[in-house]
């Protein structure tokens, strides 16, 4: 970021707000401040996923200033002939749509063309799977924050999400960005409130904010449904047990991984600190 040049424009200039927030620190702690925030990019594998067997969040972590150059990247890879208007992760898998009419091969390379991309610009990915059975039998309840499935793998994936920044000593934010059918804005923002009242201080402060974003004006939403639909269609194969193969899939998982395990174990010992919180 050239000082110099930006220090000279108008105070209603965007850059001017970033660096009013970083004029009173020394460069090197300015440069590391610009450049701080860490967005993670969560989509769920499929709309309405409330009804479905499971519920699947998925995405990745990348340095804002690496996700404007993935952008630009991944807009090339849409423009490849044949050219695509938005990578849709069940659609390029079901070859319909846009994919209509192509081969298994051909769509392979074009997905492993936008898996490169994201492996040049995301450090580490995430991924939470969380069955229907399980948290209704273990964890459901009539009213609250558990009545409804997507409250606690959000949460989950938030936490550990945090948990994975704090173990490395990392010193960036995190802004944690949703697709739009993910929640509705009330309950995104309830969720924003009670992660920061009830999280500790120090893992709170890492905690830059939640906001929505369609695939369309935010990409990396793009990147995390692909990642997302692979997930479900492996956890499909796994539950009819036969063998699931994807050289796409075999490619996003080289990306370092987060894993949010929240299998019946878990979902138990869950229940059980929270009968134990109330008494």
């Amino acid at each position: 970021m050239n000082l110099a040049t930006h220090w000279s424009h108008g105070d209603d200039s965007l850059c001017w707000q970033v660096l009013r927030l970083i004029s009173g620190l020394p460069s090197t702690e300015r440069r590391a401040r610009v450049i701080s925030v860490i967005q993670v990019a969560i989509d769920d594998s499929n709309r309405g996923q409330e009804d479905a067997p499971a519920f699947i969040l998925a995405g990745f972590m990348g340095r804002a200033e690496n996700w404007a150059r993935f952008a630009d990247e991944w807009q090339k890879c849409l423009e490849l002939h044949p050219p695509i208007k938005l990578l849709k992760g069940r659609d390029a898998i079901n070859l319909r749509k846009e994919f209509g009419g192509w081969d298994a091969d051909d769509r392979d390379k074009r997905l492993l063309h936008f898996v490169e991309v994201i492996k040049r610009h995301a450090f580490a990915s995430i991924r939470l799977a969380i069955t229907k059975g399980d948290f209704e039998r273990i964890l459901k309840q009539q009213k609250g924050a558990l009545k409804k499935m997507y409250a606690l793998p959000t949460v989950a994936l938030v936490t550990r999400t945090i948990e994975f920044a704090l173990d490395r000593k990392m010193r960036q934010t995190f802004e944690f960005i949703f697709d739009e059918n993910i929640m509705s804005p009330n309950q995104l923002r309830d969720m924003y409130n009670e992660a920061i009242e009830d999280l500790p201080y120090r893992a709170a402060r890492v905690i830059k904010g939640f906001r929505h974003e369609t695939d369309d004006n935010f990409y990396p939403i793009q990147a995390a449904d692909l990642f997302a639909s692979y997930v479900r269609d492996e956890l499909l194969a796994l539950s009819q047990e036969r063998e699931f193969h994807s050289r796409v899939y075999d490619a996003l998982l080289k990306i370092p991984c987060v894993h949010v395990p929240l299998n019946a174990e878990r979902l138990m010992n869950i229940r059980r600190r929270i009968q134990e919180r109330l008494g």
